[in-house]
């Protein structure tokens, strides 16, 4: 058996999967906040939490390649959710807000909470526990490897 086929490995990769399929459908059915944390739904994510954020900060913020926001953000502004302003400061610099359009799409529909809460519901409290700190020890170890990654 290959490294590749551990069966915790398989599940690992079966359950993203499925969480991708899952995000995917509800972007979908309900736009950018069907997946808050993906795409254009984290850049709205992150402009309602940092109200006059710049597209650097942005980048920074979320993860996200120049080039990736800079698509995300001019699909957003397309659609009436946000608005770009230049910095009085430097007029080259955007500065973006969500529009009363996006304020509203920025809350997620009740039925994504409610599926998302789902998941976790065939784990008991001391389960669920156990997996919260299981997922953050795996994270950490992940970001660790990042960052060696990057200072090489």
């Amino acid at each position: 058996m290959s490294d590749l086929e551990t069966p915790l490995l398989q599940q690992w990769i079966k359950l993203d999967m499925a969480i991708h399929r899952f995000h995917y459908i509800n972007f979908k059915r309900n736009g950018p906040m069907g997946a808050p944390q993906l795409g254009q739904g984290r850049l709205l994510r992150i402009i309602k939490e940092n109200p006059d954020i710049t597209q650097k900060e942005l980048c920074v913020k979320s993860g996200l390649r120049q080039q990736s926001v800079s698509e995300f953000l001019k699909k957003l502004e397309n659609s009436n959710y946000i608005s770009r302003t230049s910095s009085p400061y430097d007029k080259r610099v955007s500065i973006f807000n969500l529009t009363k359009e996006g304020e509203k799409l920025t809350r997620p529909p009740a039925e994504v909470i409610s599926q998302l809460n789902s998941f976790l519901s065939c784990l008991n409290d001391e389960e669920q526990q156990n997996m919260c700190d299981y997922l953050q020890r795996i994270r950490y170890n992940i970001e660790k490897i990042i960052n060696q990654s990057e200072n090489e």
